[in-house]
């Protein structure tokens, strides 16, 4: 894990860790900065997308728009990895 100031995340309950705007609204030094946050109806975010961060110390990185989709359920996800609609996914947990 990357350095957290204690600070702010100390009262941050692991269940609200995830979707904290501390997160939401993340400062580091990675090669990637948040360029958008899309929020669905529930209020949680649907979408994540990045954009390089071109004073990154070991360069500018390779890709120029990463985008994270976050489905609702484990069975719209793999339609939508069927379908086409995505490039990859993460893991899915065997029940």
């Amino acid at each position: 894990m990357g350095i957290l100031p204690a600070h702010l995340w100390t009262t941050v309950g692991n269940d609200a860790f995830a979707l904290n705007q501390l997160n939401l609204h993340a400062v580091g030094a990675g090669p990637y900065q948040i360029a958008g946050i899309a929020i669905g109806a529930d209020g949680l975010p649907s979408s994540i997308t990045l954009s390089p961060f071109n004073q990154y110390a070991l360069g500018a990185p390779k890709l120029q728009k990463v985008t994270l989709d976050f489905y609702p359920s484990e069975d719209v996800l793999k339609q939508a990895y069927l379908a086409g609609k995505i490039d990859a996914l993460g893991a899915i947990p065997r029940p």
